[in-house]
């Protein structure tokens, strides 16, 4: 046998695959083109689907996670203006229990957000950890006259849920058509007293719960829209803090250790208002002076 024919053959026994051709011709192969990067369409799946499908696939992302998509693409972008054009309900606390505002916003920031969302109804969780009195010039806060600025460009807007007393007041004072949603409820009430916790309650608020401690109001106005009204180590500093005091759709009322007047005659107002509240079913009273006691 031939020594090139037994080559061959024992090549082929050992799973060798014979080498045909000109070996210079196989490197003049032409390599295939690698696939485009992803900013070039050529794996970005999401650039193909529609701005309606993106809408329904961003419902279901966080806000937090929401807000930071429109920074990675173009269609993205477009796809979160729509979702936030077409929202009517907003919730920064993301239906967390005691949960809190995120820290990331100031009043500019805020403000543009708002804008963005010009159908929105109802906002809920505006529970802030630091939230200024006044505007700051050169500090990124988000301040009381910034969140009332950024709220009016909410044409819709008809709730706000929080429980901060300063946003409180700024909201009945300024924006007396907006509902407070839910139960007001302060936080970081204490015992003593801070004396910065001042609040002052306008009449016929919007307002359905309002759980009160450590706090210190004037007086107790007529507040026709109340159902639960909660009283804790509140001061009361009007001589006669229960002239105006009237409450037709009262169903709870809660006072207890208390500073006001000592004369027992100043809270005469006070038991006919209860007296006149139809629905009223809880009653507890606690170190509130009475005539004959």
């Amino acid at each position: 046998m031939p020594k090139q024919r037994q080559k061959r053959l024992r090549s082929d026994s050992e799973g060798e695959q014979p080498v045909t051709g000109d070996p210079q011709d196989q490197d003049e192969r032409p390599v295939e083109p690698a696939a485009p990067p992803a900013e070039h369409g050529g794996n970005d799946h999401l650039s193909r689907l529609s701005l309606e499908v993106l809408c329904r696939i961003l419902s279901y992302l966080p806000l937090k996670d929401l807000v930071k998509m429109d920074q990675l693409s173009r269609k993205l972008q477009e796809a979160v203006t729509m979702h936030l054009r077409l929202i009517t309900q907003i919730d920064f606390t993301e239906g967390t229990i005691y949960g809190w505002m995120p820290t990331t916003f100031n009043d500019e920031t805020f403000g543009s957000f708002l804008k963005r969302c010009p159908g929105v109804v109802s906002i809920y969780g505006m529970h802030l950890r630091n939230l200024s009195k006044r505007r700051q010039r050169g500090c990124d806060v988000l301040s009381v006259p910034g969140i009332i600025s950024a709220l009016t460009h909410c044409e819709k807007l008809r709730g706000v849920e929080t429980s901060d007393i300063f946003l409180l007041e700024a909201l009945l004072t300024y924006l007396p058509h907006i509902e407070i949603l839910g139960m007001f409820k302060n936080r970081g009430g204490a015992f003593p007293m801070l004396p910065q916790n001042k609040i002052l309650l306008n009449r016929s608020p919007k307002l359905t719960s309002l759980y009160l401690t450590g706090v210190t109001i004037n007086d107790l106005p007529r507040m026709e829209h109340l159902k639960h009204l909660y009283l804790k180590w509140t001061k009361l500093t009007d001589p006669a803090p229960f002239k105006d005091f009237g409450v037709p759709l009262l169903r709870s009322f809660v006072m207890t250790n208390c500073a006001g007047p000592t004369n027992a005659l100043k809270y005469v107002p006070m038991v006919t208002a209860l007296a006149g509240a139809r629905l009223l079913t809880r009653l507890e009273l606690v170190r509130v002076p009475f005539l004959g006691m």
